[in-house]
């Protein structure tokens, strides 16, 4: 089968481009077949993936990162004869880290050329209820990784637009600028009060919602394992939602991550569900997979089954 290769070329500040050159090095002496791509923009990166996977199986591999991975998520037409791998490129590389993926590109490689071993992954479908006046209709999107409204998402947001990120990325520390920004909205977030539904169970009423996160793996936003038990082969959606507390406990709670410690605190909360609803009083900042939208009054979310990997 001819492997489709999609490049982000500037993923991680640049890094992508380098990667592919060796890529290309290493499929080129493997004798590989293979097609390149390189999409100059998201809707360009959805609308290739529509197109390649309408047409019978195909297998798409991604040079990049989480972002970039979502964008080819999206533009999926048929699960069932669709194939993904990914080479990883980005910054925080979350999917790549999550499935424990071989760092080394020549070994990497090797393995997915002649010793691929495919496994059945989850994946979330979210609806969004946006809170501006352009969107009247429920908009319909993918995610991979995780989908959060609040704290975690406006880190993302923030994370987005800083330059400092793009000079930590040359230092390979492009973590530290998540840790920086998640110190400095605990003292800036503003809360809302919010509705959640767990499956069929009664709905429970959130006094002042700091973040939910809703996970089909352990970690996002470099590594901040919010679900460190999830499985993205269980069926079934996480979701760690966190009241807002008092300073000092925010800031004990964003530490208490690296140890995979924080629900411990009881403002913390761990649900495990195949389906959820989300509704807010205050418009709040949402993200999928890192990628900050918009903003929400609502969301649905639920874990489906399918998505077909390759490493």
């Amino acid at each position: 089968m001819k492997y489709h290769f999609i490049i982000n070329s500037k993923a991680s500040s640049g890094k992508g481009r380098k990667i592919w050159k060796q890529v290309h090095r290493i499929l080129e002496e493997e004798n590989a077949d293979y097609l390149a791509y390189f999409p100059k923009s998201k809707r360009e990166t959805v609308a290739l993936v529509r197109k390649l996977t309408s047409r019978g199986d195909c297998h798409l591999v991604v040079v990049g990162g989480d972002g970039t991975l979502n964008l080819v998520l999206q533009g999926i037409r048929s699960f069932e004869h669709t194939r993904l791998s990914c080479i990883r490129a980005g910054s925080g590389n979350d999917f790549a880290k999550n499935m424990n993926l071989e760092k080394d590109l020549q070994k990497s490689l090797s393995h997915l050329l002649h010793h691929p071993e495919e496994r059945l992954l989850d994946y979330g479908v979210e609806t969004l209820f946006p809170a501006d006046d352009y969107h009247k209709e429920p908009l319909k999107r993918r995610f991979l990784i995780s989908s959060g409204v609040g704290y975690d998402a406006d880190i993302c947001y923030e994370a987005s637009q800083s330059r400092l990120k793009t000079a930590l990325n040359h230092l390979n520390l492009g973590k530290a600028v998540y840790f920086l920004i998640g110190m400095k909205l605990i003292f800036t977030k503003k809360c809302s009060k919010a509705v959640l539904m767990v499956d069929d169970q009664n709905p429970q009423m959130i006094p002042e919602l700091f973040f939910l996160t809703g996970m089909i793996h352990p970690c996002e936003g470099g590594g901040f394992a919010f679900c460190p038990d999830a499985s993205c082969t269980d069926g079934m959606l996480d979701l760690c939602l966190v009241e807002s507390m008092s300073k000092p406990k925010l800031m004990m709670a964003v530490c208490l991550v690296f140890f995979r410690r924080h629900n411990l605190l009881k403002k913390i909360h761990g649900f495990r569900c195949r389906k959820m609803t989300l509704i807010l009083d205050n418009p709040q900042c949402f993200h999928h997979d890192g990628d900050t939208p918009f903003w929400i009054r609502r969301v649905d979310m639920e874990c489906k089954k399918g998505l077909r990997f390759v490493e």
